[in-house]
């Protein structure tokens, strides 16, 4: 995969960690409610473990995974746990993710040089 490529993926996610995600579950209730502003407040006390150095370090170390990733269609993103790829690039970057600090259900996909985010339960997939 192109590096250009890789880095537009990789700073995608190291965006969020520094000015906060997007806490969707697709739960339209009260109680969902209740839970985003939870998951909200969560979030800001993660981001006291979160230097701006380990962010930086967490964007080269996703960027150079997914450059070396192959295949016509990736994708990788959160449930309400980062999967593997966002994970490992952490521990490397010897970043502590909590269940709150990354986009609860989004994905992304590459294909070629194109980069889809679906940000939040249910969300279209929208080029970035």
């Amino acid at each position: 995969m192109k590096q250009e490529t890789a880095r537009k993926a990789a700073k995608w996610w190291a965006d969020k960690l520094r000015h906060g995600a997007k806490m969707d579950n697709g739960d339209d209730s009260e109680v969902g409610m209740f839970t985003m502003i939870a998951a909200l407040m969560l979030q800001e006390t993660e981001k006291f473990k979160q230097s701006d150095d380990a962010i930086d370090k967490f964007e080269d170390e996703l960027a150079k995974s997914v450059e070396k990733m192959s295949g016509n269609w990736i994708s990788f993103g959160v449930d309400y746990h980062p999967d593997r790829v966002l994970q490992d690039a952490a521990d490397r970057a010897g970043l502590e993710l909590g269940m709150t600090t990354l986009p609860w259900k989004t994905n992304m996909y590459i294909t070629g040089d194109t980069v889809k985010v679906s940000y939040g339960y249910g969300a279209e997939a929208v080029e970035i």
